[in-house]
């Protein structure tokens, strides 16, 4: 039987699955983005208890937070999950944006490719679920998505220009569906967050910086702190970083924020990298006035909150999501204009009302868009 949803007014039915193996995505490698998917993939689908799912580290504590249902399998242990991807009736590539060459095709073109070919090597079909899709330039890149992920039976995708991009790289039409991101549907129940406590009283707008390839960018490092010291002096604000990637090493997000701290005037608030659930994430960003990231999640998070949320422009998923909800643009995240900055957050500050209205009319379409496709070719008859 079906179970009705309803998140906001979209009502939806949740799609049965037998037994499936779920293949990495980066489920439980630090990034709360993942979980937020994770979570709403398991509102919209009930996969069979049983199913295993691929994971960074199956010893993570992170995984407590997850479904005990299901089996989970460190990713790396060829053994285990090829026993786990033969006794499947489902093979699912789920979430994230897993065709993409903004880092080269290291990471993720090649080794969830990898694991895309390892499925087809065992005899199984591969569905993909809600993906992201950029449109591949490179011969390289494209060689790659030939060889590993064209061979998926069925596609949906995170929007209508990740559908595109499939149709570019030559995938049949009537095998692709526009869906929506699967965090739309996590849930955002109040709960606990021991960070709260270190944002203090004042008017607080939330930041996420991302390092990555741009890590040891010192102009753009320059740029960023003059930005945003400005704007907290301009709008008598408390800025304080938030990650949304938690793993601490020097490209990513909270190493990110030190550097950039280290040359503020203004004195941001460094929030603990801590790995959080999706819930508590949303939790914290209630308390902000207003969510600015270079992160696709945790600007999808800001909008759960129902904060005004600005986003940079940081590879095409970034401007694609401004695109969806209206959020303002603060620019390109790798060179920085400080009027765009400004004019942005004065939008966020001065007209947040209205950007949340139409936020929120953008998620209410969003949840409805991936209720209806998300699982389009994997639903059961009746």
């Amino acid at each position: 039987m079906n179970e009705s949803l309803t998140p906001g007014s979209a009502e939806m039915r949740r799609v049965e699955l037998p037994r499936c193996h779920f293949l990495f995505n980066g489920l439980g490698a630090g990034n709360i983005g993942d979980e937020a998917m994770f979570a709403g993939f398991n509102r919209l689908f009930r996969m069979q208890p049983g199913s295993t799912v691929e994971v960074y580290d199956e010893s993570a504590p992170i995984l407590k937070t997850l479904p005990t249902e299901f089996k989970y399998l460190t990713w790396t242990d060829g053994q285990r999950t090829d026993a786990a991807i033969r006794a499947a009736e489902v093979v699912l590539l789920v979430g994230d944006t897993l065709v993409s060459e903004l880092h080269g095709i290291a990471w993720p073109l090649v080794p969830i490719g990898e694991r895309v070919g390892r499925a087809l090597e065992l005899g199984q079909a591969v569905h993909g679920v809600a993906i992201g899709v950029d449109r591949l330039t490179t011969p390289a890149a494209r060689a790659v998505f030939a060889k590993y992920h064209a061979h998926l039976t069925t596609w949906t995708t995170r929007s209508e220009a990740c559908r595109a991009a499939l149709l570019d790289l030559g995938v049949a039409a009537d095998r692709v569906a526009a869906a929506a991101d699967l965090a739309w549907l996590c849930p955002t129940a109040l709960a606990h967050d021991p960070r709260e406590a270190t944002l203090g009283d004042g008017p607080i707008v939330a930041v996420n910086i991302v390092g990555e390839d741009w890590a040891a960018d010192d102009a753009r490092t320059v740029a960023l702190t003059r930005a945003l010291d400005r704007a907290a002096a301009h709008f008598s604000i408390q800025l304080a970083f938030v990650c949304n990637e938690t793993r601490r090493h020097p490209v990513y997000d909270y190493d990110t924020a030190c550097r950039l701290a280290e040359h503020m005037r203004s004195q941001p608030i460094l929030v603990d990298p801590l790995y959080v659930t999706p819930q508590e994430q949303v939790t914290l960003l209630r308390r902000c006035r207003a969510v600015v990231s270079q992160r696709y999640h945790l600007g999808l998070m800001g909008v759960l909150a129902a904060r005004p949320v600005g986003l940079f422009e940081r590879g095409q998923k970034l401007v694609q999501l401004a695109e969806e909800v209206g959020a303002p643009s603060l620019g390109p995240h790798d060179v920085i204009d400080e009027d765009r900055v400004l004019a942005a957050l004065e939008e966020l500050l001065t007209r947040g009302e209205e950007v949340v209205a139409r936020q929120q009319a953008a998620r209410e379409r969003l949840t409805l868009r991936l209720s209806a496709n998300a699982g389009r070719f994997l639903r059961r008859p009746g």
